[in-house]
């Protein structure tokens, strides 16, 4: 199954059922399709967007199992094992130090090292969001490239 019907709960079967039914109508209806997805909305009490999203996941293949929620285990990762390893390099080397820097000179210079590498370089808040939050600088083994 995809998206991990295999573990899915039956409530969320049943609302993914819910959905699928609504979209039904969507999709085999006559009515203009942002009527029909407002109405469907307004009936799942979802936004409009995330009515398209279900609506884009489910066309294909009308399968309800589209439509459960997505676990961490059917998300791809977006950012491949060799630009998390530059950008975890770079932030020990640049961002670990007692008088931490800005963090746009830090992604500019993952961004080079991922160029120079040949990968696609990651988005500014991708690299934030990697960003560990120490209790306390105390405990921290700071790299010895950080000039103190």
């Amino acid at each position: 199954m995809t998206s991990g019907g295999a573990h899915a709960s039956d409530e969320a079967w049943a609302k993914a059922t819910r959905i699928a039914r609504e979209l039904d109508r969507i999709l085999d209806g006559a009515a203009p399709v942002r009527e029909a997805v407002m109405r469907a909305a307004s009936e799942l009490r979802l936004s409009t967007r995330q009515v398209y999203n279900y609506l884009a996941r489910y066309r294909e293949e009308r399968r309800v199992s589209s439509l459960l929620p997505r676990t961490s285990e059917t998300r791809k990762p977006r950012v491949s094992p060799a630009v998390e390893s530059i950008i975890a390099m770079t932030l020990r080397e640049m961002w670990l130090c007692p008088e931490q820097p800005d963090l746009a000179p830090i992604v500019e210079e993952i961004r080079a090292r991922c160029a120079e590498e040949g990968h696609t370089p990651p988005a500014y808040v991708t690299v934030a969001r990697r960003i560990p939050i120490p209790v306390s600088y105390t405990h921290l083994t700071l790299p010895t490239i950080c000039s103190v």
